[in-house]
């Protein structure tokens, strides 16, 4: 059914849900013709508005290294999207191309490597997943222009965004940032205590950094959280990636026997192994991995060893009925379950970047664009992509915002029976906590 503009039903409904400056998109929903029918007339060279090019998407992945597991659930949560709008006519009737560029994450030369060679590709947009080292970026693209979404979780990145939101304007942290897995967990220990499940034989912590900055910064925020609530840090812990023996690390948890060892060191392979060799000699301790399990291989190598972890993520699958429908589309098209954080941030990411091309018609009109994607709200698989307040990023709940709606859930889960459960925070919980296996 059409209206007498021959803009279809589904069409309207869904170019009506960009609409208004703050107005709300669910994404991954109806798919549909997203946008004007006519997208206005542009001189500008590529793929701009007034033409059937496809609009461009480039990628810096790790598709090959030490974080390939993470890239390809990047590259797979994005083309799921980037699919499933072609199949309903793309935007306005453009197709969506994208172009994937293998990228050393934690190398400033391989970071600028990826995003020139995108650049010179004259992409309308960059979507990433994370670079580790960011430095780069904040040159390369300001000179080009175009709108770079990501999920780096970098505070240091947001500031930089909030100290020159004029240069920085076409920079969208679709997350929140790495801080508030530390500012956050002291919520969650109060919470576990008071839901009489677990109850620490004293206040003490020991915290397991990595060798990058991102780690670092998550180890040094807890710490400082945690004593700012009265708990003692029993512990620092550092290592090296990749890490394989664990011994001297479990060594020192042994003498410190601490009620919380916090394993702030994301890399999943490093994790499983951590989990295999603590469990041969344990303590009563809480385990907390930081991210690492999201990625499937992380069970996969873990197996039973996992039973009883707790690692969170401030943006992951919230298995609700997006997130459910998400999961179920995603293994029938790869034949494989996705994990819990890149797959469906890209997905949503790219519905996200798709209804601001639809709403503005132009994607070469990259300043119009940027202040689509900062205005406009999407509810995905994840929550709510909201990045309208200075720094341009998604706030946490219940850390840093009460509203989930207009946030996204910072979410805990536990591995139970070689499953991840969601615990907290509520209403997210799936079950309950369960006291590890290794307890005595």
């Amino acid at each position: 059914m059409s209206d007498e503009t021959g803009v279809s039903r589904r069409q309207f409904l869904v170019g009506a849900g960009a609409a208004g400056a703050g107005g709300l998109v669910v994404g991954g929903v109806a798919g549909g013709l997203i946008g004007r029918n006519t997208a206005p007339t542009s001189t500008t060279t590529g793929s701009s508005g007034g033409t059937t090019a496809p609009y461009l998407i480039g990628s810096p992945y790790p598709t090959t290294g030490p974080y390939a597991a993470d890239g390809v659930e990047m590259t797979n949560g994005t083309q799921l999207a980037i699919d499933e709008i072609n199949a309903s006519g793309g935007i306005a009737g453009r197709q969506i191309k994208r172009i994937v560029v293998d990228t050393v994450v934690n190398s400033p030369e391989g970071v600028t490597a990826a995003f020139n060679k995108l650049i010179d590709q004259k992409v309308d947009a960059i979507v990433g997943g994370y670079v580790q080292v960011d430095a780069p970026t904040y040159n390369i693209v300001p000179a080009y222009g175009c709108p770079y979404l990501h999920g780096n979780t970098l505070q240091e990145g947001v500031d930089k965004v909030v100290a020159d939101p004029q240069k920085y304007h076409m920079f969208f942290n679709v997350d929140s940032t790495e801080v508030w897995y530390g500012k956050g967990f002291p919520k969650f220990i109060d919470a576990l205590v008071a839901s009489g499940k677990w109850k620490p034989a004293a206040k003490t912590l020991t915290a397991i950094q990595g060798d990058i900055v991102y780690s670092q910064t998550i180890a040094s925020a807890t710490t400082q959280a945690m004593q700012g609530v009265g708990w003692t840090i029993s512990g620092l812990e550092k290592v090296t990636t990749p890490v394989s023996d664990w011994t001297p690390v479990i060594g020192h948890l042994a003498s410190q026997k601490p009620a919380i060892a916090y394993n702030a060191h994301p890399a999943p392979a490093d994790q499983a192994a951590f989990m295999k060799q603590f469990v041969a000699s344990p303590t009563n301790s809480l385990v907390y991995l930081q991210y690492g399990p999201s990625i499937p291989v992380f069970l996969q190598l873990a197996g039973p060893a996992a039973n009883g972890a707790i690692w969170s993520t401030v943006i992951g699958n919230l298995g609700d009925t997006l997130g459910k429908a998400f999961t179920s589309k995603y293994t029938s098209k790869f034949g494989k379950a996705p994990g819990l954080a890149n797959a469906p941030q890209g997905y949503d990411t790219i519905y996200h970047l798709a209804a601001a091309w639809g709403r503005v018609g132009d994607s070469r009109n990259f300043t119009a664009v940027s202040d689509v994607l900062r205005t406009t709200r999407t509810r995905g698989v994840c929550g709510t992509i909201n990045m309208n307040q200075p720094g341009q990023y998604t706030s946490a709940y219940p850390d840093a915002s009460d509203d989930p709606s207009l946030s996204m859930p910072h979410l805990y889960l536990q591995v139970q029976n070689g499953q991840h459960k969601i615990i907290w925070p509520p209403p997210y919980a799936e079950t309950e906590f369960q006291t590890p296996p290794w307890f005595k």
